[in-house]
């Protein structure tokens, strides 16, 4: 059984610092470079490194994001924010309106809901995920569970990726069903029907898999054709989903660690067993940190070099908050105005806890 631990504590998880720099040159390397050896001296790197981080490592946190939002709400508390306005007696309403949505669609049963992630877009109208799951393991040479599990672990990232707003014009219709779906969640159902017909994947043998060579064939008219834009059908953004896909190949080729030899989205399965630690009852649990650092380090070269960076690093989606910035002490230091949110990291990451937990647990 596999269970994904998050944090309890506000751990810090920062990128690794440089070789020379005075963190580094305090946590010793063991003398055998193995790719585990790296990746446990980069955890204690990050462990060492938690008084005085570098700022773009601090801001690609989990807990700098609480800490800089819970900063912007200290202000909105004091009435400091140029465009909103804090009513603290309205929490109790606003509250009491999402407990009665909860009960309008699970009633009590509050265990029934769902996981916040990407699977529910995939299963927007009926399901497709068990069904697909279920397909792989009736076939006369079935995969084992790790490599069932590494399956939809390869589909949350270009899944992701495809997922932003396409536009009021967009439509998709699904041969097996012949339903239309024209809101963005429902990209979803467009993206995992690629998956199926192998248009992710490098090898002919294998199309239910994303790898970095089926990535790098992609183009902007094979793009348009699978998820039906045309003239009369237009998306928006066509050809920034495609670059984006050429950027994950890259990103899965550089990242051997994380993405293995195959350069493949599933082989982080891998790389967290390898982290996996097993309790009293034989229950093995990944900590949330170890997942956070491979998509937060191994998919920085993904995102568009025009993004603003700091001490040389792409900030990613990372920004500036006026309001800190007007109240910010004398003394800050660089960054202290910006406020992280990595919204598509996070998306991933809920994404990807839940098929691993559900088929390896």
């Amino acid at each position: 059984m596999y269970q994904v631990k998050s944090l309890s504590k506000p751990v810090r998880s920062v990128s690794e610092p440089q070789p020379d720099s005075p963190v580094a040159a305090t946590v010793p390397l063991r003398h055998c470079p193995s790719p585990r050896n790296i990746y446990m001296f980069n955890l204690a790197v990050r462990v060492r490194a938690l008084t005085h981080p570098p700022p773009t490592a601090y801001l690609r946190t989990l807990p700098a994001i609480r800490e800089r939002c819970g900063r912007v709400h200290a202000l909105t508390q004091n009435g400091a924010l140029q465009y909103f306005d804090y009513h603290p007696d309205k929490e109790h309403d606003a509250a009491a309106f999402c407990v009665d949505i909860i009960k309008r669609d699970f009633g009590t049963d509050f265990a029934a809901i769902p996981p916040h992630g990407l699977w529910r877009h995939l299963d927007a109208g009926r399901p497709r995920v068990h069904p697909l799951i279920e397909q792989w393991k009736a076939s006369p040479n079935p995969p084992d569970d790790k490599e069932v599990t590494r399956r939809p672990v390869d589909l949350p990232p270009v899944s992701v990726l495809l997922d932003a707003g396409a536009g009021s014009a967009w439509s998709y219709t699904e041969n097996n069903s012949g339903k239309t779906f024209s809101r963005s969640e429902d990209l979803g159902v467009a993206s995992i029907a690629m998956f199926e017909q192998g248009f992710f994947s490098g090898d002919s043998s294998n199309p239910h898999q994303v790898d970095a060579e089926g990535l790098a064939r992609i183009t902007v008219s094979k793009v348009a054709s699978a998820m039906q834009v045309s003239d009369m059908n237009p998306m928006v953004g066509l050809e920034g989903r495609t670059s984006l896909l050429a950027n994950l190949s890259k990103a899965l080729k550089a990242n051997t660690m994380y993405f293995g030899d195959s350069a493949c989205p599933g082989n982080l399965v891998d790389f967290l067993e390898a982290d996996a630690i097993s309790d009293a009852n034989g229950v093995r649990q990944v900590h949330i940190f170890a997942l956070w650092t491979a998509l937060i380090d191994g998919l920085t070269p993904i995102w568009p070099a025009t993004h603003t960076s700091l001490g040389g690093i792409s900030r990613g989606d990372v920004w500036p908050c006026d309001a800190l910035k007007a109240h910010a002490a004398a003394s800050a230091p660089e960054g202290d105005e910006l406020v992280p949110f990595h919204k598509l990291t996070g998306w991933m990451t809920y994404s990807l806890v839940e098929p691993i937990e559900k088929i390896l647990g």
